[in-house]
């Protein structure tokens, strides 16, 4: 990543260094966001080898399952962006930092967006694993949806639902959005070594519409080392998640809003391990 703390100890820049500071960034607005969602419980176990160090998955219940999500969305009115738009494919694992009663909410394990600019911008500030990626989100006669993320012409995962139903006064009673959590890195400017950072950032949201289903199904590429090797091992980890039934299948439009001027830092940066997904 390009995020660089100066070795003067003045406030890190975004690079190019005539971006800024992170903090002259404000707040990321988003005027209407159109999300396909499914969530699972998945073996804590299993979900605990796709966190980084610090983070544990929550169990949802006394057995020990954690909830994976796959989302998809199609961004509108995206004030940094002069109005214009983007497409979403996240991974999102529920997990708190230090322990289960520590700061909690979504760890991106992976985001894939197509364009290069929230890109930049979200791995910098938030520390979300942000990768380009061609995204489809197709509405079929049905009510059902199939959506896709690829690149160079091979998958990287897939969701496809089954009919979802509108719901009437819904979008009032849904829980608040869970807050971001990611793992910013940069170079120590004494040593060189890579450290990382654990970060939160809230996510407001005003919902407008809803519909929910009860079947989904999650698919996850193969391409290996040989086709794209930068996601390779990422997609051998996917791989290794048994999904069942979804405990939540969802269609909703919303605004929202990243509190990226309320961004938390969970605790100092340390340093990294030297191999990781």
């Amino acid at each position: 990543m390009s995020y660089v703390q100066p070795a003067d100890g003045h406030q890190a820049r975004f690079m190019p260094v005539l971006m800024g500071p992170p903090s002259s960034r404000g707040v990321a607005s988003y005027g209407r966001v159109d999300v396909v969602a499914a969530q699972w419980r998945v073996h804590s176990g299993l979900l605990a080898g796709l966190l980084p160090d610090g983070f544990v998955p929550v169990l949802d219940g006394l057995e020990p399952l954690g909830l994976l999500t796959v989302a998809f969305a199609d961004n509108q009115g995206v004030e940094f962006m002069a109005g214009r738009g983007y497409r979403v494919a996240s991974v999102l694992v529920r997990a708190a930092f230090g322990s289960q009663d520590g700061p909690s909410g979504d760890f991106v394990v992976a985001m894939f967006e197509d364009d290069c600019l929230p890109i930049v911008l979200g791995r910098e500030l938030l520390g979300l694993p942000k990768l380009f990626a061609d995204i489809s989100i197709e509405d079929r006669p049905d009510a059902s949806m199939m959506c896709g993320a690829s690149l160079w012409g091979h998958t990287l995962f897939s969701l496809e639902t089954g009919p979802l139903q509108p719901r009437e006064n819904l979008p009032e009673q849904l829980p608040p959005p869970q807050p971001l959590l990611g793992m910013r890195s940069f170079p120590d400017p004494t040593s060189g070594a890579l450290l990382g950072e654990p970060l939160l950032t809230p996510v407001e949201a005003t919902p407008q519409e809803i519909a929910l289903g009860t079947e989904a199904t999650v698919s996850w590429g193969f391409a290996g080392n040989g086709e794209i090797a930068c996601v390779a091992g990422l997609l051998d980890a996917l791989r290794t998640l048994a999904v069942d039934e979804p405990v939540v299948v969802v269609r909703s439009v919303m605004s929202r809003v990243l509190r990226t001027d309320l961004i938390e830092r969970l605790a100092p940066p340390c340093p990294l391990p030297s191999a990781s997904l």
